[in-house]
This record gives C-alpha cells, sequence and structure tokens, in this order.
C-alpha cells in the first residue's frame, strides 16, 4: 500500500496474451487460434465449453462427481481426451 495509507485503483485485468517467442506457451497459443478454440471455451455463460481464464491451478468438478486439481496433467488430458474430462 502506498506509503499515506491510501488505497491504490485495482489494476487492470490484462486480457491479451502474448507468450514468449519459440515457447510451448506460443505454440500452444497458435494452435488455440488456429483451431478456434476460442469459440466454446469463453467467459460467457451460454459458451458450449467451459472458461479457461484463469483455470490453471483451481479445482474443477467434473460430471462423475469427483474434483481435480487444473494442473498439467490434467490439462493433457483433457486436451488429448475432452471427454474423460467434462466439467460439471
Amino acid at each position: 500500500p502506498p506509503a499515506d495509507g491510501s488505497i491504490p485503483p485495482p489494476r487492470p485485468v490484462l486480457r491479451e496474451y502474448t507468450p514468449a517467442e519459440g515457447s510451448l506457451a506460443q505454440e500452444g497459443h497458435r494452435l488455440f487460434l488456429k483451431l478456434q478454440c476460442a469459440g466454446c471455451h469463453k467467459a460467457d455463460p451460454g459458451a458450449n465449453g467451459p472458461s479457461l481464464e484463469g483455470l490453471y491451478g483451481t479445482t474443477v468438478k467434473l460430471t462423475d462427481g469427483t474434483t481435480e486439481v487444473a494442473d498439467e496433467n490434467y490439462l493433457y488430458e483433457a486436451i488429448r481426451r475432452p471427454k474423460s474430462k467434462v466439467t460439471a
């Protein structure tokens, strides 16, 4: 906090993402755009797929009643076999 005790204004949310050149993140970002994943995976209650914004590291509830942490293993399985990791 500032020395005068005031509360600073909230920081704006960064919605644009630019991964490092040549990284796996860049390749994933390129595929996400190329395969039009954002058409279903967007922060919209009417979207066909769940929003991916802020997903990493959270606990998700699946349709079978179990929960999982959205880590590397979860994301790998959810991408490779999407019907195996359907969120509730």
